[in-house]
């Protein structure tokens, strides 16, 4: 689906071997890869700078789409947002801070209560 959305090519990467280095074969300029959830690598935890590096390595944007998770400082969020040229909000991070913001205003008046 997001390669028909975004006329590229995604791919899934193969592995992280040795808990730090990407399979990108293949890879070519405008394409996407995907990265397995990374929570089973203490690196990530730690937010470890070579992890994040390495994750980061030939990439230019990095798009954060979890707003859930952005409180946690981690290799695979904040770590690699200091490696690559833009950092940016993705679409489901967008949405779920523009529900956030409208809970967060006041309510309009009159109030009703049933």
């Amino acid at each position: 689906y997001l390669s028909e959305l975004l006329q590229l090519r995604v791919t899934a990467a193969s592995c992280i071997c040795g808990g730090i280095h990407l399979q990108m074969d293949g890879q070519g300029s405008g394409d996407i890869l995907l990265i397995q959830n990374l929570k089973n690598h203490k690196e990530e935890f730690a937010n470890c700078s070579t992890f994040a590096r390495r994750l980061s390595m030939g990439v230019d944007i990095f798009v954060n789409d979890t707003l859930s998770q952005s409180h946690r400082i981690l290799a695979s969020t904040v770590g690699v947002a200091r490696f690559t040229y833009a950092s940016i909000a993705g679409f489901h991070f967008e949405e779920e801070l523009s529900v956030l913001m409208k809970a967060m205003k006041p309510p309009h008046r009159p109030y009703i209560a049933v």
